[in-house]
């Protein structure tokens, strides 16, 4: 579980390195008060691990803050099926954003590094 910002609003995340996309649920995603207008065409489709398909927009929030990093104009998606969502959780930090970092799993105390890669 990753504490995140995105956009002044703080939130917690699954790192999930299946998850090819960042995901913001909707029960999070719902407390911007400039959300995506209703009946705005879903972009493309994704599927649940049951094979539930569910559609999505691809909505580029102005910032995302993780850990000591700071991000701007970053690149998610948001289901439009709220079936598509845990409430346990505000979403999904997918390998989009975690592909900016060595991942190290310390599983004896429970915590998740990053080290981020560099890019030369």
């Amino acid at each position: 579980m990753l504490k995140a910002n995105f956009s002044g609003l703080d939130g917690y995340f699954v790192a999930d390195l299946g998850a090819t996309d960042t995901t913001l649920y909707p029960h999070f995603f719902s407390r911007y008060p400039n959300h995506v207008p209703s009946g705005t065409p879903d972009q493309f489709q994704m599927m649940t691990l049951g094979n539930h398909p569910f559609g999505v927009k691809g909505i580029t929030m102005r910032s995302m803050v993780l850990g000591d990093w700071v991000f701007g104009s970053v690149q998610v998606v948001v289901p439009s099926a709220q079936y598509a969502q845990d409430r346990d959780f505000d979403g999904l930090m997918g390998r989009n954003t975690l592909s900016n970092f060595d991942l190290i799993f310390d599983y004896a105390n429970s915590q998740l590094w990053f080290k981020p890669i560099d890019f030369k």
